[in-house]
């Protein structure tokens, strides 16, 4: 009879070694995700920068012409900039971690990573399904408006 032990998970510990082409695939992958991330916080500032423009600036020159609702326009791009924030910090910290598990051969560091990669997708895709069902309700609004009018 074989016993194995078991992780945190209740998996069965299993050892998994990495082929040099693997590393290497890893570590270009660690270089990719670093530029997706950084280009992801960049794009997030300028995301919050445009929201607080449209909510003062804009806000005020549309409400003179009776349209005050630019306010609430910038006020969902900066929504959206802060949820969008932690998929990009999980992306990041992938990319740090694995490149510090391929310097110092870590597998503790690999895990790390690989849960911030799984973390990073997992927000990415609910997020996904919420926008699709939002979209799908907003379509029928519009539908059930367009059969009242």
């Amino acid at each position: 009879m074989e016993m194995t032990s078991q992780n945190e998970q209740g998996l069965p510990n299993t050892q998994l070694g990495l082929t040099s082409e693997s590393v290497i695939y890893l570590q270009k992958i660690a270089n990719w995700t670093t530029f997706f991330s950084v280009a992801g916080f960049i794009f997030i500032g300028l995301m919050i920068i445009a929201g607080l423009v449209m909510t003062t600036f804009l806000s005020t020159v549309f409400a003179v012409a009776g349209k005050p609702y630019m306010a609430y326009l910038g006020l969902i791009y900066v929504a959206i900039s802060l949820i969008y924030i932690m998929p990009v910090i999980y992306l990041y910290r992938f990319s740090t971690l694995a490149k510090r598990a391929i310097r110092n051969f870590d597998s503790d560091e690999i895990m790390n990573a690989l849960r911030n990669l799984k973390s990073h997708f997992k927000f990415v895709g609910i997020f996904t399904i919420v926008i699709f069902v939002l979209y799908f309700l907003i379509g029928i609004g519009f539908v059930i408006a367009k059969l009242i009018m």
